[in-house]
């Protein structure tokens, strides 16, 4: 790597300098805080505040925190510039400036720089102090050179650090190879759900529509039927009451005809004694023939409505054909969506058996009382 490459990546990108307390925005751009905050103002609107690199949105303004590298030069003394790299043989973090001695000059090419570490005792061997150079396969950790010579780990099998991480990485690789084909079968079930998701809206359409209009005509036939039955009851009636009204009308003629009789005896019996004698026999005889008379039969004062029972009965047996062609149509659309059972595959579509018929939904009552 080359000490101009190594300096770029620790550049602000408004300033072009090494960064001075550097924070980074969410969309990984990072920048000195005092140049953000001075340039803020120029790359705003009424819409947002924007990033300077890849104008990026961002509503309301981030907040402008702290971010890597927390680590700082161990060369650099009070000014504290932030590391670009720690050596872990020489166990000392470098600024790009004091870097390029490790990166131009051949006493330090065996030095291994890596990013720096925020504590660097964790490369160490917490028994000998040493840095961190080996692997051990028999309990999986990572020991010192010490450690496989004289220590716990010196009967074990031990393989460099390169060695150990490229067989890690291959079985990482191996692993998150697995997970993608996971995650493949997770898209292909949610695609499978996305098309029931479809399907049942389809279904649940065409099921509310048959049972609209079967419900319809149900409705249609009883308003109809409702109709026929209440005709019938008011021809019923009509005939009753014209029974009545004829009896009623003979009985005020024979009342008409005994107040004329009555009238006639009164207008009799003032007049002299010998127009009275000659005629009242005859009259007499009248009077008493009037007390004679037959009263009308009085018509039966009930509904004669069993043809009218008989008429209800028989709707009601024709309902049921529409209650049962309801809970067919029901009975079509049970489960008739198949579960996804494996990838791409669809099971039959499952009816279950009509249930039997319901019983009578529409019960009519006629109760009637006998007038005496």
């Amino acid at each position: 790597m080359e000490a101009r490459a190594c300096e770029e990546d620790l550049n602000c990108a408004v300033c072009h300098q090494v960064y001075r307390d550097p924070i980074t925005l969410t969309c990984r751009h990072s920048f000195c805080l005092k140049c953000i905050e001075d340039v803020w103002p120029q790359v705003s609107d009424q819409n947002g505040f924007r990033c300077p690199c890849c104008h990026r949105k961002f509503n309301p303004e981030p907040s402008l925190e702290g971010s890597t590298p927390t680590v700082t030069c161990d060369h650099c003394g009070e000014s504290q510039s932030p590391a670009l790299k720690t050596c872990l043989k020489c166990e000392t973090s470098f600024c790009p400036l004091h870097l390029k001695p490790h990166l131009t000059k051949d006493i330090f090419k065996d030095h291994e720089l890596v990013d720096p570490p925020t504590d660097l005792t964790r490369r160490k061997c917490p028994d000998h102090k040493k840095i961190l150079e080996y692997f051990c396969e028999d309990d999986g950790v990572c020991v010192c050179s010490s450690c496989g010579l004289t220590g716990n780990h010196r009967s074990h099998k031990i393989v460099n650090l390169d060695e150990a991480q490229d067989a890690r990485k291959k079985k990482l690789k191996s692993e998150v190879g697995k997970l993608e084909r996971v995650q493949q079968n997770c898209s292909i079930k949610d695609k499978d759900l996305e098309k029931s998701e479809a399907e049942l809206k389809t279904i649940t359409s065409e099921l509310k529509g048959k049972l609209l209009q079967k419900f319809s005509e149900r409705r249609k036939q009883l308003d109809k039927d409702e109709e026929y039955v209440l005709r019938m009851i008011d021809k019923e009636e009509h005939c009753r009451l014209s029974a009545i009204q004829g009896c009623s009308k003979t009985l005020q003629s024979m009342v008409e005809q005994l107040n004329l009789t009555k009238e006639e005896a009164q207008n009799l019996m003032e007049k002299d004694c010998i127009s009275f004698i000659q005629n009242s026999e005859a009259l007499t005889s009248k009077v008493i023939e009037c007390q004679k008379i037959k009263y009308p039969d009085t018509p039966e004062l009930a509904l004669n409505l069993s043809n009218v029972s008989q008429l209800a009965k028989k709707k009601m047996e024709e309902m049921k054909q529409y209650d049962l062609a309801i809970v067919q149509v029901i009975g079509s659309y049970d489960r008739s969506v198949g579960r996804k059972e494996s990838a791409g595959t669809t099971p039959p579509q499952r009816k279950l058996a009509s249930p039997p018929p319901p019983q009578t939904s529409m019960k009519v009552l006629f109760q009637f009382k006998t007038w005496k």
